[in-house]
């Protein structure tokens, strides 16, 4: 049996510094799961992300979380939570992933949240058709 998996306070830190970027330049916080001490740690934070640059980055195997700030104000500038959930992974991976999204979920008040099961779908127009 798992014990239950928490963030880490890196990972609390860089959503919190995602979710109050105002305007400016798109921004990502990459987390996954390290199952050795059952922690959803950061990989990655970029305040000056471009998602072509973003999609070449994720392994064809591995999933993520992918904490993702657009660009501008508004509606379309809400935070969104990717679920990368690629399909070569194992069940268990998947479905731990998965399970646990509501941990990075609960940091991001009034987020949207999507599933990318290839990379390759991962672009601006598909972020934005999540955003409506």
């Amino acid at each position: 049996m798992l014990a239950s998996i928490e963030p880490t306070e890196r990972v609390e830190r860089a959503i919190s510094k995602l979710n109050s970027s105002v305007g400016g330049k798109a921004a990502i916080a990459v987390m996954q799961i390290n199952r050795e001490d059952n922690k959803i740690v950061l990989i990655e934070e970029d305040y000056d992300v471009n998602i072509d640059q973003l999609r070449k980055k994720l392994p064809d195997d591995s999933p993520k979380y992918i904490a993702y700030k657009p660009s501008g104000s508004g509606i379309n500038a809400r935070p969104v939570l990717v679920q990368y959930l690629p399909l070569p992974a194992s069940t268990f991976v998947l479905l731990l992933h998965f399970f646990y999204a509501f941990k990075v979920k609960n940091l991001m008040p009034g987020s949207k949240d999507c599933i990318l099961e290839s990379k390759t779908d991962l672009s601006q127009t598909w972020i934005d058709s999540k955003l409506k």
